[in-house]
């Protein structure tokens, strides 16, 4: 780590496993979102809720996931950068 800073390499501070990273954890929350709008009562009403909010998810929906993953990086990059300058 040292040797990359010394060098002038960029090093993500995030964890490539950590969940702020994947853009399916947006993507579950938007088709929950989905769901609950739906107040399914029954498991087979669920089952049906989870289908319909799942075919409603547009395009966009998704690319919106991953630029959220990208604004994540890039400001938590920035932050450790902040801290690195300060310190």
């Amino acid at each position: 780590m040292e040797y990359c800073r010394e060098n002038g390499i960029d090093v993500k501070t995030q964890s490539p496993k950590s969940p702020d990273l994947n853009p399916l954890r947006w993507s579950g929350a938007n088709l929950k979102r989905k769901v609950e709008k739906r107040r399914p009562d029954s498991k087979a009403r669920l089952i049906a809720a989870i289908q319909e909010s799942w075919d409603e998810i547009s395009f966009e929906e998704v690319q919106n996931s991953i630029l959220k993953v990208k604004n994540e990086r890039a400001s938590s990059h920035w932050s450790a950068r902040r801290m690195e300058l300060i310190s």
